[in-house]
């Protein structure tokens, strides 16, 4: 089983094949902390750092989450996360879906 624990639908491409992983409505992410560094001609900068992540079940075997790349990396003893992998896009550069999955 696969689970998208991402906002967004996830496109994969296998050969003639497209397999689209519908959001689940659990959305894992990473708390993020913004600490303000100044201004860059007039435009805030801010330094982000990375907490804990959220939302994210936990591993149930034989099951798989889809989730971002910062959450998979937040989170390198996780051995059932992936994030998509190489992405294909139109001829105009929007992307349509991916090829592969990343892992950790």
């Amino acid at each position: 089983m696969i689970i998208n624990c991402t906002p967004h639908s996830i496109s994969v491409v296998h050969g003639d094949e497209t397999t689209e992983y519908a959001p689940s409505g659990i959305i894992a992410r990473a708390t993020e902390l913004r600490v303000s560094c100044g201004t860059l001609l007039g435009v805030p900068v801010d330094r982000v750092t990375y907490g804990d992540v959220i939302n994210l079940p936990d591993s149930v075997a034989g099951t798989w989450y889809i989730v971002s790349a910062l959450v998979r990396l937040a989170l390198p003893t996780r051995v059932d996360l992936v994030s998509p992998g190489t992405l294909l896009r139109d001829p105009s550069g929007v992307v349509i879906g991916c090829a592969s999955f990343i892992c950790t």
